[in-house]
């Protein structure tokens, strides 16, 4: 088996990356990487370089979570700060944030069969709490979370 090479960027981040994600191509830009770190930012990547194209701040804790939407052109955020940010992805706008009570959220993705209209958020998908007993389905601001809980 042959190994591809690997690309690597020194201080990528100021603190640990938690999470990445591809950005699909549009008609106006290749696929992307976007990581997000306990730096509290969200880093959108050429992976050809690799080259930093834009930071997206905001989060006021680590972000845990990144996602994009099949389209390519919006993507998510999710921090311990229990706060979803939706962005727009070419210029880098915030679309939405929102409050996910009652506690942080660790995943979240879209759903990967909707490409139509980019600014439905019925279609991101959280996933939230630290417990795996059992998992509650919540609606809140046309958008649905899976909360696991403990039921201990």
């Amino acid at each position: 088996m042959k190994l591809a090479p690997l690309n690597t960027v020194g201080n990528a981040h100021d603190d640990s990356v938690w999470t990445a994600a591809w950005v699909p191509a549009t008609e106006d830009s290749p696929p992307l990487l976007l990581t997000g770190s306990l730096d509290e930012t969200v880093r959108l990547w050429d992976p050809e370089g690799p080259q930093k194209l834009q930071t997206n701040t905001g989060h006021c804790l680590g972000v845990v979570s990144v996602a994009a939407h099949p389209s390519g052109r919006i993507a998510a955020s999710a921090s311990i700060d229990s706060f979803i940010r939706v962005f727009d992805v070419a210029t880098n706008n915030t679309i939405a944030t929102l409050e996910a009570p009652p506690s942080e959220v660790w995943k979240l993705q879209f759903n990967p069969q909707v490409v139509g209209d980019t600014s439905v958020l019925e279609n991101l998908i959280l996933y939230s709490g630290l417990g795996t007993s059992t998992q509650t389905l919540e609606i809140f601001t046309n958008v649905v979370f899976y909360v696991e809980c403990d039921v201990g």
